[in-house]
């Protein structure tokens, strides 16, 4: 290996003279200054991006509250709405409830106006078959008076032939008698049992009538007058039966317009006694009644 020699330096000498710098070039200049840009770009990017990134913080708030206030306003449409509906579930079901009790009471009330009909239909029905019932009794007791009716006036006067016939008589008018406070008052018609009183009264008092005129006209024929006033008898008893059919038909008997007949007049030789307002049936009656003296005549 070679020895190895270091120069020696002098002190005293002056140091070599720097070599003179190169004139700049153009492509330095030029990189210089694309890296200052790119610098500079780059912090212009820097400082976009740093406000680019603001605003959208501020957009992203600014949405973060609008959101949040958009939410608000939809949950106060949510529970307006809800409140809404349950006011008008609410109000629908107590109109649902009104209406459910308006036709509960209307179902009541017309179930009690049927049963109250049906009630007023079975009464009717009930005074209906009640006033049969009376009417049919005291036709009875007219049917048994009549084949009697010429010998009621003659009563007290003499002894009616035919045996016991006197004893018919007189318990023939004590049953139409008792007809007035029984059966008559069952009628459930005013005119129909002031009707039947009138006939009790008149059969009653023809004997009185015919004593009363005998008084009065010792020639009088007391046979005869007791013919005549048996033959207004007759016709009321016919007038009254009529009208307690009627009662029974319909339910209802019309104020009576005709009257009672005059026994006096009867005696005296006055024609048969005729109602002003006929009831139905009169002259059908008139010409089938078989206790009729005319109609034995005639069959």
């Amino acid at each position: 290996m070679p020895p190895l020699f270091l120069p020696v330096l002098d002190p005293s000498a002056s140091p070599p003279a720097a070599p003179a710098p190169d004139a700049p070039k153009w492509t330095d200049i030029w990189s210089a200054l694309g890296t200052v840009g790119a610098t500079l770009f780059a912090l212009a990017a820097i400082a976009v991006t740093v406000v680019l990134a603001q605003q959208d913080r501020k957009k992203a708030a600014q949405q973060r509250h609008d959101d949040g206030v958009e939410a608000a306003r939809l949950r106060r449409e949510d529970l307006q709405r809800a409140a809404d509906q349950r006011t008008e579930d609410l109000a629908r079901a107590a109109q649902e409830r009104a209406e459910a009790d308006q036709r509960l009471l209307g179902e009541r009330a017309a179930a009690d106006q049927r049963l109250a009909q049906e009630r007023a239909d079975w009464d009717r029905r009930q005074v209906r078959d009640w006033q049969a019932v009376a009417a049919t009794g005291l036709l009875h007791r007219i049917a048994e008076i009549q084949p009697y009716i010429e010998d009621v006036a003659l009563i007290n006067f003499v002894r009616i032939k035919g045996g016991n016939r006197a004893e018919h008589v007189h318990l023939a008018i004590q049953r139409l008698q008792q007809g007035a406070y029984t059966d008559a008052l069952a009628l459930g018609s005013e005119a129909g049992t002031q009707l039947y009183r009138s006939l009790v009264s008149l059969v009653v008092s023809a004997p009185d009538v015919l004593q009363a005129l005998g008084r009065e006209n010792p020639s009088l024929h007391k046979g005869n007058a007791s013919v005549a006033i048996g033959a207004h008898l007759r016709a009321y008893c016919r007038y009254v039966r009529l009208r307690l059919c009627q009662l029974i038909e319909t339910g209802v008997i019309p104020p009576d317009t005709s009257g009672v007949p005059s026994l006096r007049l009867a005696a005296t030789g006055a024609g048969a006694w005729t109602p002003v307002d006929q009831p139905p049936g009169w002259q059908e009656d008139t010409n089938t009644d078989p206790d009729d003296p005319q109609f034995t005549a005639r069959s």
